[in-house]
């Protein structure tokens, strides 16, 4: 019976060792619930917070390409412009160059025509005189 009686005691022992174990264990439990429970609050806290800043962000985006497409459109019409304004010059000044070189030609013309033709009745003078210069040395030596 002493035997019996030990065994009891030893179960009753170890029973009480598994209670305390099990009540810290219980308890740590729900310090570990309530924390928890808090960061899930905050998590949800930040999830919702993060949503809204995503949907201003998005909001923001869309308007920023908008505006970038609208800009586009915009530079586009400047460069088409820009090119029609240079087209338009280019054409100007190549008519305005074209009038230029004719009248160069035209006061190019009466200034040298005559003296070309000066230039070539002074040489044809100068030959003939040459020539009779020549045939009266040779008339002179005969």
């Amino acid at each position: 019976m002493a035997f019996v009686a030990a065994a009891l005691f030893l179960n009753a022992v170890v029973l009480l060792a598994l209670y305390r174990r099990l009540s810290q264990s219980a308890s740590h439990a729900d310090r570990m619930k309530r924390t928890l429970s808090a960061a899930i609050t905050t998590l949800r806290g930040a999830l919702q917070h993060a949503e809204i800043i995503s949907g201003r962000a998005t909001m923001v985006s869309s308007r920023a390409r908008r505006r970038v497409d609208d800009l586009s459109v915009e530079l586009d019409q400047a460069n088409n412009w820009f090119h029609y304004g240079m087209a338009k010059l280019d054409f100007e000044l190549n008519r305005i160059s074209s009038g230029i070189n004719k009248g160069t030609e035209k006061v190019q013309s009466v200034v040298t025509g005559p003296l070309f033709r000066a230039g070539s009745i002074a040489q044809a003078l100068r030959a003939a005189l040459e020539f009779l210069t020549l045939y009266h040395r040779e008339n002179d030596e005969r």
